[in-house]
Formats: structure tokens, sequence, C-alpha cells
């Protein structure tokens, strides 16, 4: 939009050339219209300048062409420095944005990959305290060890999973920001 806007005031640098065409009727009379025709012609007196209008007596026709074109330029000139000035600042402000959705998709990728990280992490250690909890179990049911290391080690387990299942659902809200940032959402659910 700003482009054109530009093109627009440049174009106010030009010389301008009009050409320019008329033809119309005319009506000439005393009174405007009577109800009943006078049959009087203008100029006579009582004449009704619908009757001249209809009777096509006066036609005139013109036929020209203007050409103009500024001098010293200062007003044409101020609209393409304002034209420039404006679309400057469109650029400016469509690179910011550009840089902006540039550093939020950069974000939220690494955020991505990091929650993928940490949810197989949390998997692993999930896995690792569910058979220490195996392990602490047959310790305690023989008679190896206290109730205590057992229920810690179920306490460890709890927090696994619940760290696992964090992570999965921190991954989740990536990437439905990362569609949000790049504007696939629809795409993504179908």
């Amino acid at each position: 939009k700003k482009e054109l806007q530009l093109a627009y005031a440049r174009n106010g640098l030009l010389p301008r050339l009009d050409a320019t065409v008329l033809y119309r009727w005319v009506g000439l009379g005393d009174e405007l219209i009577r109800a009943d025709g006078t049959g009087v012609q203008f100029p006579g007196v009582g004449s009704t300048a619908w009757e001249e209008l209809t009777g096509g007596n006066y036609q005139e026709a013109r036929a020209g062409l203007e050409f103009g074109i500024p001098i010293g330029f200062r007003r044409e000139l101020a609209n393409v420095r304002n034209a420039q000035l404006k679309l400057a600042r469109e650029r400016a402000r469509m690179e910011d944005m550009e840089l902006d959705v540039q550093r939020e998709l950069a974000m939220v990728y690494r955020a991505l990959e990091t929650n993928y990280e940490l949810a197989k992490d949390h998997l692993n250690r999930w896995i690792s305290t569910d058979e220490e909890v195996r392990i602490r179990n047959q310790q305690v049911e023989g008679g190896v060890a206290a109730l205590d290391v057992a229920f810690d080690a179920q306490r460890r387990l709890a927090q696994s999973r619940a760290a696992y299942y964090q992570s999965i659902a921190e991954y989740n809200k990536c990437v439905a920001l990362l569609h949000r940032r790049k504007g696939t959402t629809l795409e993504y659910c179908g």
C-alpha cells in the first residue's frame, strides 16, 4: 500500500494532460415549466425553459485539452518525500516484526527440543525407579532392608512419573505454540 502511495506521489511530478468533452442541451425561458404549453419561443414573453429544452433549439458542445505542469514542484516533492518516509517506516516495522517472529520461533524450537530431551530423561528415571521399587520391596520382604527405604523408593517413583507427565505436557504446549507462531495451527489440527 505504501509503495502504491509512493508511485502516486511520483506521478504528481509528471505533467498533466486532460482531455475534456462536453455536450449539453440548454433550456431558456421566462419560467421553468407551465402546465399549459404556451408555444412561445425564447426570447418572447411567457416562454418556458422546459419547452426550449425539449425543443432542442439551444445545444452546445465543447472539446478541449488541458495541460498543466507544476512550477517549482514544492508540494509534489514534499509529497514524494513524505511517501518515501512512510514507506521506509513500514519496511523497518515489517523487518522488526520478521525478526520478532524469527526470535520467537527459535525460542519455541529450543524449548521443544529441551522438553523432548527432558521427557526422555524423566522416562528413563521412571524406568530406573520402578526397578528400584521392585528391588526394595524384595529386600523388605526378605528382611534385608527397612520399610522406610521402600517408601522412599516409591516416593521417587511417584516424583519421576509426575515429572515425566509434566514434561510431556510442556512438550505438547511447545508444539501448539510452534504451530501458532508458524501460522499452521488449523492445518496441524485438521
